[in-house]
């Protein structure tokens, strides 16, 4: 009796044994695969988010430009080339087009930002297009146009050192 009570212990505890280790390599490769599948959204979440601040930034500079170049044309001419409003019409479109991707790459931080951007851009718009009617109506701007056109050159210039600021935090990493 105790024999068989020694070969049932023993077959119960090969089983256990088996069990446990057909178990234990399969949880560990369950583990491996999810960390793997972790691992990889991950760096596409970033690449994504790299590519769409990228994106932004460089629109961003050209809508910079342009409002550069309008306020330039104030100050040098005394007036403001059409062409002049239709770049920073473009730059704004551009900037709605890019905008739209930072939301879907995120976070929240930089989706404000961006919309504070399109914001600027179309308060740039403003002030561009109520210079322009002053200068054409009397050969003058009032003082108030010009500060109010400054004051929004300021905004965007803002609008750079934030975005990068949050991009650099948002990718662990210095983005300038």
């Amino acid at each position: 009796m105790a024999s068989v009570l020694s070969a049932a212990v023993a077959a119960v505890a090969g089983v256990g044994g088996t069990a446990l280790g057909v178990w234990l390599p399969a949880r560990a490769a369950r583990n491996q695969v999810r960390d793997q599948a972790a691992a990889e959204h991950n760096h596409w979440q970033r690449q994504s988010r790299s590519d769409a601040y990228a994106a932004f930034l460089a629109e961003w500079h050209d809508a910079s430009r342009a409002v550069d170049g309008a306020l330039e044309d104030v100050i040098r001419f005394r007036a403001i080339r059409d062409e002049q409003i239709d770049v920073i019409v473009a730059a704004r479109e551009a900037i709605a087009r890019t905008r739209v991707r930072v939301s879907v790459a995120g976070p929240e931080q930089a989706q404000r930002v961006a919309w504070r951007g399109y914001e600027a851009l179309e308060a740039a718009e403003d002030a561009v297009r109520s210079l322009a009617a002053s200068l054409e109506d009397n050969g003058e701007a009032p003082s108030l146009r010009y500060q109010h056109l400054r004051e929004t050159r300021e905004e965007i210039a803002s609008i750079y050192t934030d975005f990068t600021k949050i991009a650099g935090e948002t990718l662990g990493a210095p983005y300038s």
